[in-house]
């Protein structure tokens, strides 16, 4: 579960960036 949130947490800050963008 612990990797699942890391992954999650990645990929939330991916977006945001992309977002920013």
């Amino acid at each position: 579960m612990q990797t699942h949130q890391i992954a999650n947490f990645k990929a939330n800050e991916i977006i945001r960036k992309c977002v920013h963008c």
